[in-house]
C-alpha cells in the first residue's frame, strides 16, 4: 500500500469512527443523561435537534472519504457487502436530512414545544428507524475498513 493509499485509509477510518462513535455515544448515553438533568425529553429534544444536524454533516464527510477508499481499493468479492453498506448509508443520510427538516417544521422554537403532536411522534419513529439503519450500515463500513474487507489498494 502506498503512502497516499495508507493516508486515505487512515482518514477514512478516523472520520467514520468519529461520526459513528459520536452518534453511538450521543444516542446511547447523552440523550438519557440529558433527560435526567433537564427533567424533560422535549428540552433534550431541542438539543438533539441541533446535534443531529452536525452528526449528519459529519456523516457526509465520512462517507465521501470512505467512498474514495472504496473506489481506490482493488476489486474483491468480499467488498460487495461494504459497497452495499456504503450505498445504504448515504441514502439514509439524505433521508435523515429530509426527515430532520420535516420534524423541525413541527417544532415551535420560540416556546420550545412540539407544535404538531399529532404527526411529530410518528415521523420521529421513522427518523429513528432510518438513523438505526444508517448506524448499522456505518458499523459494517467501519468493520470492513478495519479488517481490510475492502481489498488491497490499487495504488
Amino acid at each position: 500500500m502506498s503512502g497516499v493509499a495508507a493516508a486515505r485509509r487512515i482518514v477514512a477510518v478516523l472520520l467514520l469512527a468519529l461520526w459513528w462513535g459520536g452518534f453511538s455515544f450521543y444516542a446511547g448515553r447523552v440523550v438519557f443523561i440529558g433527560h435526567q438533568v433537564l427533567k424533560s425529553k422535549i428540552r433534550q429534544g431541542f438539543i438533539t435537534e441541533r446535534v443531529t444536524t452536525e452528526l449528519n454533516w459529519l456523516a457526509v464527510a465520512a462517507l465521501a472519504v470512505v467512498g474514495c477508499e472504496l473506489v481506490g481499493s482493488a476489486r474483491s468479492s468480499r467488498r460487495r457487502v461494504a459497497r452495499i453498506a456504503w450505498a445504504v448509508t448515504p441514502l439514509a443520510t439524505v433521508a435523515l436530512f429530509i426527515l430532520h427538516g420535516q420534524l423541525a417544521g413541527m417544532l415551535d422554537f420560540a416556546v420550545r414545544k412540539v407544535a404538531d403532536d399529532e404527526h411529530f411522534y410518528g415521523w420521529h419513529r421513522v427518523y429513528l428507524f432510518t438513523a438505526t439503519l444508517q448506524w448499522l450500515a456505518g458499523a459494517v463500513l467501519l468493520i470492513a475498513l478495519q479488517t481490510g474487507t475492502l481489498g488491497k489498494s490499487n495504488e
